[in-house]
């Protein structure tokens, strides 16, 4: 039975869940809400001083209100102005330049290799980025999502990604400021031990939107927490 309504939502960035019969919901993604580290952000592109996560392709970033740089702070920094959805850390990449097919990507081990066949839950929150004091973006697009591996990947910048993930935001995000919740259940057909975060889906299957024409910087930039 799949926990539809589990209530270890923690976090603050992606809730992984595994039911199998007669067992409780159980939590798979290490450090989910970000809030642990191995060093205080001072700088973009620094997600693998979050405790258990990696990048995996180009340069997402992490964000954590103990950072006393302009760049890394919460809510306030470089590329937004965003209340975390919880605690006082999130994760941010850019989902799509308008000039070409470019994604940031983040990733982290799981603490249980997901088992063939039992179903898994997985949620998270996912916000426009919007408001930064530099990087202020203009748009928005669909595609964003939740991909799983068995190996880990480190796209290279040149290696095409591959247009498939296991759960997918559907329409573009067109509110700054709010949450928005990314849910979902799928059935493992292999081994999965990696979770990745990101747009894995081809630049022109995107959806654009324009959600803040104030902005300066084409493209759009989202947040992920829990």
């Amino acid at each position: 039975m799949v926990m539809k309504h589990a209530r270890i939502f923690l976090l603050t960035l992606v809730a992984l869940f595994t039911s199998p019969p007669g067992s409780h919901a159980q939590n798979l993604v290490p450090n989910g809400s970000f809030e642990e580290y191995n060093g205080c952000p001072w700088a973009l592109a620094q997600v693998d001083s979050c405790v258990a996560w990696k990048t995996w392709y180009y340069t997402p970033d992490y964000f954590h209100a103990c950072s006393k740089s302009s760049l890394n702070g919460v809510p306030q920094n470089i590329v937004v102005d965003q209340q975390p959805s919880h605690g006082e850390a999130y994760c941010g990449f850019i989902a799509t330049l308008l000039t070409g097919d470019y994604s940031e990507i983040i990733s982290a081990e799981l603490s249980q290799v997901l088992e063939v066949g039992v179903p898994v839950y997985v949620a998270l929150k996912l916000a426009v980025g919007g408001g930064g004091s530099q990087l202020d973006h203009i748009h928005t697009c669909d595609k964003v999502g939740v991909r799983f591996t068995t190996t880990e990947q480190h796209w290279l910048t040149v290696t095409q990604l591959p247009d498939y993930a296991h759960l997918v935001l559907s329409d573009p995000i067109e509110t700054i400021g709010e949450w928005t919740t990314l849910s979902g259940t799928f059935v493992p057909d292999s081994a999965y031990r990696y979770i990745s975060i990101g747009r894995f889906h081809t630049w022109d299957s995107l959806q654009f939107v324009e959600v803040n024409p104030d902005g300066v910087a084409p493209g759009a930039y989202l947040l992920v927490d829990v």
